[in-house]
């Protein structure tokens, strides 16, 4: 190998050297991200957990109430509908999203709480 192959190949280290450096870079940065997004999210899917819970116990009692003032099922039904639609019109003030979609998101959960509350079964 000639000296000038020698260099050149000196150069061309050098240029992939300060390359793969510049790429570990990106990849530290985007890890460190990667991870604040992964905590952020265990952590929200924590309370969201949490949060559905005390949700499926409020609409549960607040059927087997209207079961008590001999409110028929398909009025508790309807009420859970409709209480997916209030809350869906409140949350878009905050983002940009159909109603149907966020309302469609909780309902049939509402609607099964609700009957199951009514008829006190528990799951």
């Amino acid at each position: 190998m000639t000296s000038a192959q020698r260099e050149a190949l000196r150069q061309q280290a050098r240029e992939t050297r300060a390359w793969a450096r510049q790429l570990t870079a990106e990849t530290l940065l985007f890890r460190a991200d990667a991870e604040v997004h992964r905590v952020r999210s265990e952590v929200a899917l924590a309370a969201s957990t949490e949060l559905l819970k005390r949700l499926q116990t409020t609409v549960s009692k607040y059927a087997a109430i209207l079961r008590k003032l001999d409110e028929p099922i398909e009025r508790v039904i309807a009420d859970a509908k409709q209480l997916a639609t209030e809350a869906t019109v409140e949350v878009r003030m905050r983002y940009e999203r159909p109603e149907y979609v966020l309302a469609a998101k909780v309902q049939p959960e509402l609607v099964r709480w609700s009957t199951d509350g009514y008829l006190g079964l528990t799951r």
